[in-house]
């Protein structure tokens, strides 16, 4: 259910955009449970960092890449792997498998090339020698480094996922970057964000941030007494739900189409589980 990587956005039909969308929210969703499930059992050797309650930015993000475009993930959970079009079992594979203790990699996505993880440095080269006619979408949250000396300042659109309660009182940006705010459980409100930013990109004389203010999900807490005050799943703040429900509501999936993309989400996310655990078995 996940567009072709060189695939237009616009040459999707309409029908078939929201079923890709709601299915792929719901896989990273769907994915992340069970990862951070198997990560407590054993199973996994490295930590999977939960998005849960960014599936919304993370669909959305992905939904508007052009064709051209380069996407540098610099800190993102394995849910955008997923999103640009990772099996689930390959990613539960890789986080299987133990660290070896080098620098963290970053996720690159170029045209027409499936996603890798890849040195910092061989990601913004890419980035650098494709500059031309293309941008660059860096994908970062407040606790990775932006690199804004080390890629051109012409045709990069950063974009910040945040939780909510995590706001700064000052982004920590160049004094030259404007940053341009956006809700983010709300994955057709993030496309328009998006859609926005790309359209004054060209015109605006200051470069753009956008920055996508997803729910406080316990999927974000590190510490024990902000996990208590999380939002929970079944809040008004799911983007899942959100979606879900205005897609039945505007006739554009029926209960039983959200039941049975529900049902194959989980049934491909219990086979690659069940696959790895079966791969560590004695």
């Amino acid at each position: 259910m996940t567009p072709a990587l060189c695939q237009a956005t616009g040459s999707t039909a309409p029908a078939d955009r929201d079923r890709a969308l709601y299915a792929t929210m719901l896989r990273l969703r769907r994915f992340e449970e069970k990862a951070g499930m198997l990560y407590a059992l054993g199973t996994l050797a490295t930590p999977c960092a939960l998005g849960i309650g960014q599936e919304a930015a993370v669909a959305a993000v992905v939904d508007g890449l052009s064709p051209s475009d380069i996407l540098i993930a610099l800190s993102a959970p394995p849910g955008l792997e997923l999103a640009l079009g990772a099996a689930p079992a390959a990613v539960f594979q890789r986080l299987h498998a133990p660290s070896d203790g080098e620098s963290p990699l970053v996720l690159l996505r170029e045209p027409c090339t499936p996603p890798r993880l890849v040195p910092r440095e061989e990601a913004f080269a890419a980035a650098v020698v494709r500059q031309s006619g293309c941008t660059t979408v860096l994908v970062s949250d407040l606790g990775a480094r932006l690199p804004w000396q080390e890629l051109p300042a012409n045709n990069v659109l950063p974009v910040i996922m945040v939780p909510s309660d995590r706001k700064p009182e000052e982004w920590p940006l160049p004094a030259h970057v404007q940053a341009r705010e956006c809700e983010g459980a709300d994955v057709d409100g993030i496309a328009a964000a998006i859609a926005a930013v790309r359209e004054d990109y060209a015109s605006h004389q200051s470069p753009l941030a956008l920055v996508i203010l997803t729910p406080p999900y316990a999927g974000h807490a590190r510490d024990p007494a902000r996990r208590v005050q999380a939002a929970r799943r079944d809040a008004p703040s799911d983007p899942l739900d959100i979606y879900r429900k205005r897609l039945v509501a505007s006739g554009r999936l029926t209960e039983a189409e959200a039941m049975a993309i529900e049902s194959t989400v989980r049934d491909e996310i219990a086979t690659a589980a069940r696959a790895i655990s079966l791969s560590c078995a004695p």
